[in-house]
């Protein structure tokens, strides 16, 4: 065999690897071999048997992950109607885009019942119909007609709709391929235009077709073409603002489809990121009242944005809602530990966690939570090894060295704690409960003036830190130093004002100022 033809096959190995779609390569050769290459034997298509058992092959791995990743449904799970009323749309569909692309959206949702009362699907049925008649009759003149809308067919073959996979019933991107069928239909007329045949050609009619100079046609050909290249270019340009953000675009899809629940989530989700939770709660409302598939995704993103708002009731709701739906769903489970965490309500947060980690053993954002959760109630053992994991998972996290500081502290292994405490402070110098918690274990230990020193950043962090005002005047004062205890407490009490243990200690540390200076 020539280096070509391993070239070819080399090329079809890496089209099945970036996109299975392209499964049914060896039959558009076969196609090629009929028009226009006019070799169509036994021959030609016995040499492409090794592109027949690669497609085999990719086709079967696609559709087993597919399945276990997502989801299929077979041509029987679909029905007749369907079956035969889907390709029947995208056929007609597809080529309507193709000859006027115009409305296009990355989303073209089914219609909401798959019957011939649909208008679009009746057009669809009566337009394949027409469109076989037409080919049929094509091949009396030519055989351009009917390769190109087999290449077409075939090549969209996988995606037409025959086998579910998605929630929509076309997707431009599935047309980038079968498009070159068309584009075979157009390239022959244009090349037969380009020679001035049929218009300069023979006629079986006097003086029909009309002869016209090939100069003539050769203008036309150059001005038809130089036209849709401004057009589409215009129409590129305008449709390209769609997609300049992600709201954007979805709020441009929904235009087309305003009741579609997987647009609805979508949008809700990415308003959600932008922390717009009111909007957010209300597509996402949306969504879980459209059903189908998305509710799950759209229940958990809906208890993400309550639970934004303060509303952990309504938050903790919809994430149990979500687990009726699936309830062996890890990412379910963790989102609604971190709502009952958040809520202070450790005993139902650890064991959610803990399903996750049954559910997923390596799933290391549990880790951290779980130790949380452990360590409020006191399960101080329990909670280290947790502690230890996400440590090794993520050594720079500032949150993780502060939590394990507080356990070890909890412990009584001050010195220890003291280590965590000062790595997160050099992970995340900005701190407060690192600080105070530090100055705490100093004090501990017997360290005033280290504490002080905690606890004095403390305050320049947060002028309204009243623990840390509070903890450097008691150090200032079981020092002697009676002035400067009472200016800290007056210091936090210009910021916060309305402190009881800050009144209460300024008027002990002036009794005592003022005891001594009687003395």
């Amino acid at each position: 065999m020539q280096g070509g033809y391993w070239a070819a096959l080399a090329a079809h190995v890496l089209a099945l690897l970036a996109k299975p779609t392209t499964t049914p390569l060896p039959l558009l050769l076969l196609l090629l071999d009929y028009w226009p290459l006019r070799r169509l034997t036994w021959r030609a298509a016995w040499e492409k048997w090794p592109f027949f058992a690669l497609s085999l092959v990719f086709g079967v791995i696609t559709y087993i992950s597919q399945a276990r990743a997502a989801f299929v449904e077979t041509p029987i799970a679909q029905g007749p109607a369907r079956l035969l009323l889907t390709p029947c749309y995208n056929i007609v569909f597809y080529l309507a885009k193709f000859v006027w692309p115009a409305n296009l959206t990355p989303f073209y949702p089914y219609p909401p019942t798959m019957t011939l009362a649909r208008p679009e699907l009746l057009v669809g049925v009566l337009g394949t119909a027409v469109l076989l008649v037409l080919l049929a009759g094509s091949l009396r003149w030519t055989r351009a007609a009917v390769t190109g809308w087999l290449f077409f067919f075939v090549a969209i073959l996988p995606t037409i709709g025959i086998i579910g996979f998605t929630n929509t019933i076309a997707a431009m991107r599935h047309f980038y391929l079968p498009a070159l069928g068309f584009l075979l239909i157009l390239a022959a007329a244009l090349t037969r235009a380009w020679i001035g045949w049929p218009l300069t050609g023979r006629s079986s009619v006097k003086g029909w077709p009309p002869r016209l100079p090939v100069a003539w046609c050769r203008t036309g050909v150059v001005s038809v073409m130089l036209l849709a290249a401004v057009l589409a270019s215009g129409a590129t340009w305008r449709l390209a603002e769609r997609w300049r953000d992600t709201e954007t675009l979805y709020r441009y899809e929904l235009q087309f489809a305003p009741d579609a629940a997987p647009l609805h989530n979508d949008l809700g989700v990415e308003l959600l990121r932008q922390n717009r939770h009111d909007e957010a709660i209300q597509h996402l409302t949306q969504a879980i009242a459209g059903g189908g598939p998305v509710v799950p995704l759209a229940r958990c993103s809906l208890g993400r944005a309550l639970a934004a708002t303060g509303r952990e009731a309504e938050s903790m709701q919809q994430y149990q809602l979500a687990l009726q739906h699936s309830p062996s769903a890890p990412s379910v489970h963790l989102a609604l530990g971190e709502v009952y965490l958040k809520a202070g309500q450790f005993g139902p947060a650890a064991k959610h966690f803990q399903e996750v980690l049954r559910l997923k053993p390596n799933q290391r954002l549990v880790y951290h939570p779980l130790a949380q959760a452990l360590a409020r109630q006191g399960q101080l053992a329990a909670a280290l090894p947790y502690l230890e994991q996400a440590l090794a998972t993520d050594p720079n996290s500032a949150e993780v060295q502060m939590d394990y500081g507080n356990v070890l502290a909890m412990k009584g292994d001050w010195r220890r704690a003291i280590e965590h405490y000062v790595e997160a402070l050099r992970l995340k110098p900005d701190l407060l409960e690192v600080r105070n918690n530090l100055g705490s274990a100093w004090l501990q230990l017997e360290e005033k003036d280290k504490a002080a020193d905690a606890f004095r950043e403390a305050m320049r962090l947060r002028p309204d830190a009243a623990y840390a005002y509070n903890q450097l005047g008691e150090i200032l004062l079981g020092q002697g130093k009676t002035a400067e205890a009472v200016e800290v407490y007056e210091a936090g009490l210009q910021n916060i004002p309305d402190d009881e243990d800050l009144q209460a200690g300024r008027e002990k540390a002036r009794a005592q100022r003022d005891a001594a200076a009687g003395s």
